[in-house]
C-alpha cells in the first residue's frame, strides 16, 4: 500500500468505509486517546495516510490522529 500525506494538498473526497478493507476506527470521544499509540498512520479503505492527513468522507472531514480518523467538521 502507498502512503497517503495531504496535510498541505486539496482534502481527498473517499467512499464510504468498505468493511471488507482494513480501516483505521472513526473515535467521537476524547477519551479514546488513551486507547490508541502515540503515534500511527490511518487506513481507510486499504490506502494509509501519515498522522496529520486529512480526508473528506460522506459523514464529513476526518483528520488522522494517533492511527485514529477524528472528526473535524464538514467538507
Amino acid at each position: 500500500m502507498d502512503k497517503v500525506t495531504n496535510m498541505a494538498e486539496e482534502t481527498p473526497n473517499v467512499e464510504a468505509q468498505d468493511p471488507s478493507k482494513q480501516n483505521s476506527p472513526i473515535e467521537l470521544s476524547p477519551y479514546a486517546v488513551e486507547s490508541t499509540p502515540l503515534e500511527g498512520e490511518c487506513v481507510w479503505n486499504g490506502q494509509v495516510y501519515s498522522s496529520g492527513a486529512f480526508i473528506c468522507s460522506p459523514s464529513g472531514r476526518l483528520m488522522c490522529n494517533r492511527g485514529s480518523w477524528w472528526p473535524e467538521g464538514s467538507c
